[in-house]
């Protein structure tokens, strides 16, 4: 006996439907949620297995295959611009929180003079800043 399900068009206006009232119970799952990391971190060994697994299926390949750069573009484009102001926006204050460190350390740096353009002194500036910011990074 055949399954019987709803049409593919059916389905979609379903999802689009209840995922457009879903807002609450989003915020809900979040809301109650009492240490994401916590239970991210305890999770470690599946997502790892996860990712082996799915290198080892060409998973990401055959997905962006699959998909094309036409849907990347319609799909970024349709969401992408709005969502992008809107998280720059709402990350103001983590911005500020994460680079305050590494602005101190760039300020804390006694850089020798400047060269002419494109001089050994100057690589050796940027070689010193960016040793400097590599060891804050992985510092932690």
């Amino acid at each position: 006996m055949a399954i019987k399900i709803k049409s593919v068009s059916k389905s979609a206006a379903k999802y689009v439907e209840r995922g457009s009232q879903a807002g609450d119970e989003f915020r809900e799952g979040v809301s109650d949620t009492t240490d994401q990391a916590e239970r991210a971190i305890a999770a470690e060994p599946a997502y790892v297995a996860g990712i082996q697994d799915s290198i080892a299926r060409g998973a990401r390949v055959a997905g962006l295959q699959k998909s094309g750069t036409d849907k990347w573009k319609r799909k970024t484009l349709a969401v992408g611009p709005r969502r992008l102001v809107e998280g720059i926006r709402a990350a103001k204050s983590d911005y500020a929180d994460g680079v305050s460190e590494f602005f101190s350390v760039i300020a804390a740096l006694d850089l020798p003079p400047r060269g002419p353009k494109g001089s050994p002194e100057n690589f050796e500036r940027s070689r010193i800043v960016g040793d400097a910011l590599h060891a804050k990074k992985i510092e932690g």
